[in-house]
């Protein structure tokens, strides 16, 4: 078009590894003392560097993250005049501030889901699912549910339903 054209376009999610996810999105790295994207827990801190132990358990303690307070915290780091002072905002609230800030419909803490590769691909979810199994976290009540609302969905075609598989503790898969 020789008077140009516009074009109109809405980012839907960020769909990547974890780390190249918290870059996008202005969350502190694997090294940080933020645990997650998604809710604001803190790991604890030995010499430096981060103590993943313990403390996994107590989930009705930690608070989400929500769009509003990762805005006001991503702008916080922004306006900040010095490299130190954006060090304590980051310290503080486990963000920078991020390209994505600039798209008002953008939710930055729900729109960054965990990644396929990881979740799927490499079983951390099943594994993930075991082990709340065994340590009481998810009920067989639990496993029932969601046994149950696997069974509801309507595949496509050449898709293989997980029939009975979560009730049955996921055996056959990896």
């Amino acid at each position: 078009h020789p008077d140009g054209m516009t074009a109109h376009a809405v980012l839907l999610m960020v769909n990547a590894d974890i780390p190249a996810c918290r870059k996008v999105a202005g969350f502190l790295g694997h090294a940080s003392a933020f645990a997650c994207n998604r809710c604001d827990r803190r790991l604890g801190m030995e010499d430096g560097k981060v103590n993943c132990v313990g403390g996994y358990h107590s989930f009705d303690t930690w608070k989400l993250r929500n769009n509003e307070s990762n805005r006001e915290a991503a702008n916080r780091w922004l306006h900040q005049k010095t490299l130190g002072s954006r060090k304590v905002v980051e310290n503080e609230t486990g963000t920078r501030y991020s390209s994505l800030h600039r798209l008002a419909y953008f939710d930055v803490t729900r729109q960054c889901p965990p990644d396929p590769m990881h979740c799927l691909l490499l079983g951390t979810g099943i594994r993930m699912l075991k082990e709340w199994k065994t340590s009481g976290i998810l009920s067989n009540a639990d496993m029932k549910k969601m046994q149950d609302l696997a069974d509801s969905v309507q595949l496509p075609c050449g898709f293989e339903n997980l029939d009975k598989k979560i009730v049955g503790g996921f055996s056959g898969l990896k």
